[in-house]
């Protein structure tokens, strides 16, 4: 059927792309019945692209963001650009020499390859059931380790359309989104998987299983608990006896200046807690924002 795709409007040649070359329209309707009918023929048709792509994604239905980047790219291709990806054009001329079950072979088993590559070593059978039995890599059989990618960071990726637009290579080196809008969709058959999806630059959060990563996650919790317990200590305690030789006590001869000394928490805490988020912090983040990462705990205790 004849629409526009995702409801897109044509770009002019001296128009700046939107970032990731796509951005939302809203569907223009005047209350007519023409314009009621071509409004509901492109919600049909973004809704038929999107079953089948979730139809035929398997595991990649976990990276909902990828489903959605998908269908976006498939609504806006040109319908004369699918020759790379099925062999031929789509049009029905040639429909006696279409074949189905490449968008699964070409675009949806190499990315799962590299998510399978990831954890799996390969596929054996279980002898007791004769089932599939997938054999982890070494070291992988109790938890992830932290630096290993799972369907989180992936979607994360498809997720920020500046990193999206840097991250998707092609085979040759270039950018997908180099490419007109309108041809992406053909050219993700070429998508170099195993680059763009490569662990260090898609991961931003390393799962640790140690304190660090507690204190990362609760750090507002043990600061409010500390900064209560030292100040009540600070109120029910009495002043110390002032001492023969004239020397002071080392948290101050009154309860303000106890109370003034619990603030030295702030710079403490600040200090923990950069360098927990440097331990959680991924490694694409850290290369990105060294001087961020590092330096904001230094910022924060000095502040």
């Amino acid at each position: 059927a004849a629409h526009d795709p995702a409801g897109l409007r044509l770009r002019k040649e001296e128009e700046s792309p939107a970032i990731g070359g796509a951005q939302w329209q809203h569907l223009q309707n005047d209350g007519s019945l023409a314009s009621a009918a071509a409004v509901l023929s492109t919600q049909l048709a973004e809704m038929a692209t999107y079953l089948m792509v979730w139809g035929e994604a398997g595991n990649i239905r976990f990276m909902p963001e990828a489903i959605y980047f998908i269908t976006e790219l498939a609504l806006a291709a040109d319908p004369e650009e699918l020759e790379e990806l099925y062999g031929s054009s789509a049009g029905i001329e040639h429909v006696d020499v279409f074949r189905s079950g490449k968008f699964l072979s070409k675009i949806i088993r190499p990315m799962y390859n590299v998510i399978f590559d990831e954890w799996y070593q390969h596929v054996d059978v279980d002898q007791g059931n004769q089932k599939d039995k997938k054999k982890l890599h070494p070291g992988l059989e109790n938890f992830m380790p932290p630096d290993v990618a799972n369907y989180d960071d992936w979607n994360e990726l498809f997720c920020d359309p500046a990193r999206m637009v840097e991250g998707l290579l092609l085979h040759d080196g270039t950018r997908l989104f180099d490419l007109p809008h309108d041809r992406r969709f053909s050219a993700i058959a070429r998508v170099d998987w195993q680059v763009s999806l490569e662990a260090a630059e898609t991961k931003t959060h390393r799962e640790i299983h140690s304190l660090w990563g507690v204190y990362a996650s609760t750090h507002r919790i043990w600061l409010l608990h500390a900064v209560l317990f030292l100040v009540g200590i600070c109120l029910v305690t009495g002043d110390p006896p002032s001492s023969a030789d004239g020397n002071e006590a080392i948290m101050g001869q009154d309860k303000f200046e106890r109370l003034a000394a619990v603030g030295l928490l702030v710079p403490m805490h600040a200090l923990l807690w950069g360098s927990a988020r440097w331990q959680v912090t991924g490694r694409i983040l850290r290369r990105q924002a060294p001087v961020s990462c590092l330096g904001r705990s230094i910022v924060k205790a000095i502040w």
